[in-house]
C-alpha cells in the first residue's frame, strides 16, 4: 500500500502549482476515494471535469463527469445504508 497521506501532500503542492492541472485534480480525487474521502473524491473531479471542458477536450470531459456521477450515486446510497 502507497503513503495515501503523503499523495494528497504531493498533488496539493501540485496544484498550488499548476492550477489548472487536470491530471492533478484527477490523481488526488482518486487518492481521496481511496481513503474513503468520497466528497474530497466527487469535488476534485468536478474540478477535473471543468478544466476539461474549458480545454475543449471532450471525451476526458465525459470520463470525468461519469466518475463524478458513480460517486454521486454511491455516496447517496451510502446516505440510505445500501
Amino acid at each position: 500500500m502507497g503513503d495515501y497521506q503523503g499523495a494528497i501532500t504531493d498533488y496539493t503542492r501540485t496544484r498550488n502549482l499548476a492550477p489548472k492541472d487536470a491530471d492533478t485534480y484527477d490523481n488526488r480525487g482518486n487518492t481521496r476515494y481511496c481513503l474513503g474521502d468520497k466528497q474530497g473524491a466527487i469535488e476534485d473531479l468536478q474540478k477535473t471535469t471543468d478544466i476539461y471542458r474549458k480545454e475543449g477536450n471532450i471525451a476526458e470531459y465525459k470520463k470525468a463527469r461519469e466518475r463524478v456521477l458513480e460517486l454521486e450515486i454511491e455516496e447517496s446510497l451510502d446516505d440510505f445504508n445500501f
